[in-house]
């Protein structure tokens, strides 16, 4: 089958010679060697190095990190200032830390008048959510209560309704009071979703059977990538592989291939909005980049996409003629029994609604941020999946890479395009472990 490159793997085209070297390094060795064991042992390759993971630079960046929260502190809260409240908010949203006044500025960034530019006020919000998920209930309500911007209402009435049954079935009707749209509209319409069923007294709905989901057909031909999730998106989950020919991927031992990967983000929020958490629904994947990102490192990543981030063709990958991305299409793709069940069609909403540039990565932020929080030592990302790396404090050598596992199985089957698949499979507390994903399938 011919495959045209779209825009994203044209990109990432450039990187295939680095990721065949990188492919050969550390799991990959044993990979090659399964079934091979005739072949020569491959050449030695270099290490790979994020000088910035040394102890020394890490502490430098600390430092850094902790000079923009206190420069952003000690300047008002308004646009004049947008740039330094940038950077400190990405500090304290990164480290997860935020000194005593900070609730003190937020309140009066989220009471701001006139009202702040919605880049910036939502950027609040954000780090309001992953700060002080309930301290600042008074001025998350003023912007409830005042903005006109669809995604700020959204942010705001999740904070506000979250887990609160009382809280949301006292805002369920203001949704439609203000945004008389709102079931159409692709933001609104997946968080008017969720506050009806936090309000419900019903007991929620059971999904569809996930075995109809691991055996779908999606695209024949193409593997798929299973992100296996808790709707609690603070425990890790775990990604599988399914090849092209069906079959589920294995390591060299014969044991059931699988890697922990978190699907949270920064802020915890939805995944309809943007830097929220990977939204549950089928994504394309086409290839591997190697990012400048400093957060992300030199580890091959997935390129995915959502739909209507790129031409319809980069989405449905079996239709290269296609012209047009509708939810006929995306309905096709996936087992009638999970057409309407509707968390699975968050990943279409929030490309709907202009949601982009989540990719499947490793990372080299330090864990020691996240020590007291359930998904450590993973790092959360702004909406990406994440998978655990670690770094020689020495002078930044990769010591250990879950993602670099993943690519070098992906590289050994010859493969660089195909779907991936975020799904939610139980609200348990505690992380996906292999021996429950073995379960999943059939022996």
């Amino acid at each position: 089958m011919t495959r045209p490159l779209t825009p994203r793997a044209q990109h990432a085209a450039a990187a295939l010679a680095l990721l065949a070297a990188f492919a050969a390094a550390i799991s990959t060795s044993a990979l090659l060697q399964h079934n091979r064991s005739h072949t020569s042992p491959p050449s030695p390759q270099p290490p790979v190095v994020a000088p910035w993971t040394s102890a020394a630079a890490r502490d430098a960046e600390s430092l850094q990190l902790q000079n923009d929260i206190l420069h952003a502190l000690a300047l008002p809260p308004d646009p004049a200032h947008s740039t330094a409240w940038r950077r400190g908010l990405h500090a304290m949203g990164l480290t997860r830390s935020a000194p005593e006044p900070a609730a003190t500025h937020f309140a009066a960034a989220l009471t701001h008048q006139p009202p702040l530019p919605e880049p910036l006020l939502n950027s609040f919000l954000e780090i309001t959510a992953a700060l002080f998920p309930s301290q600042l209930t008074s001025p998350v309500q003023h912007v409830a209560t005042t903005t006109r911007s669809p995604k700020s209402f959204a942010i705001a009435i999740h904070y506000l309704t979250h887990n609160n049954p009382y809280a949301a079935r006292l805002w369920l009707p203001h949704i439609t009071e203000r945004f008389p749209d709102a079931r159409s509209h692709p933001i609104l319409s997946s968080i008017l979703r969720q506050v009806e069923s936090t309000a419900s007294t019903s007991p929620p709905p059971a999904p569809p059977p996930l075995a109809d989901l691991l055996h779908a057909p999606f695209a024949p031909g193409f593997p798929v990538i299973f992100s296996l999730q808790r709707h609690s998106r603070n425990w890790c989950g775990r990604a599988i592989v399914r090849l092209p020919d069906n079959s589920f991927a294995r390591s060299p031992d014969g044991s059931l291939f699988s890697i922990p990967q978190l699907a949270r983000s920064v802020s915890g929020l939805p995944g309809v909005i943007t830097n929220g958490n990977t939204p549950q629904g089928l994504l394309a994947w086409h290839g591997f980049a190697i990012s400048d990102n400093r957060f992300i490192g030199p580890t091959p990543n997935l390129q995915l996409s959502l739909p209507f981030e790129f031409p319809p063709r980069h989405f449905l990958i079996a239709s290269p003629n296609a012209t047009s991305m509708t939810e006929d299409a995306y309905a096709a793709l996936l087992p009638p029994s999970w057409r309407s069940w509707a968390p699975i069609w968050e990943a279409f909403h929030a490309g709907r609604a202009g949601r982009s540039e989540i990719i499947a990565h490793g990372t080299t932020i330090r864990p020691d941020w996240y020590a007291t929080n359930p998904w450590h030592p993973v790092s959360p990302s702004h909406g990406c999946l994440t998978a655990m790396e670690s770094w020689s404090p020495s002078d930044g050598t990769r010591l250990s890479s879950d993602q670099q596992s993943l690519v070098a199985l992906l590289h050994h089957h010859q493969l660089s395009d195909g779907y991936f698949m975020v799904v939610n499979i139980s609200d348990d507390p505690f992380p996906v472990s292999p021996a429950e994903v073995t379960a999943l399938l059939p022996p």
